[in-house]
């Protein structure tokens, strides 16, 4: 029962095209920074205006590290962080 839930939610995160972020530290203006790991360049940078809607900055150089996997390393811009329900 456990691994046809696992599959089920996998198959749900493919076909939604989902994205993973995570808090990880703050960045060089004291805002916690987000790494962002998406199926695509699409998906990551929605995901991105999703989460910092006042706008972020770019910390490192996005990248393709698989097929299916792009990561990227945002901090939102002061006060722009979306509330998470």
């Amino acid at each position: 029962m456990a691994l046809r839930s696992l599959l089920a939610l996998a198959a749900a995160c493919i076909l939604s095209a989902c994205a993973i972020t995570s808090t990880a530290e703050r960045g060089p203006d004291g805002m916690p920074v987000q790494y962002i790991d998406g199926m695509s360049a699409a998906v990551a940078y929605q995901q991105a205006a999703e989460f910092c809607p006042q706008g972020y900055k770019l910390l490192g150089e996005p990248r393709q590290t698989t097929p299916l996997d792009y990561v990227m390393t945002v901090e939102c811009r002061a006060d722009s962080r979306a509330p998470r329900s």
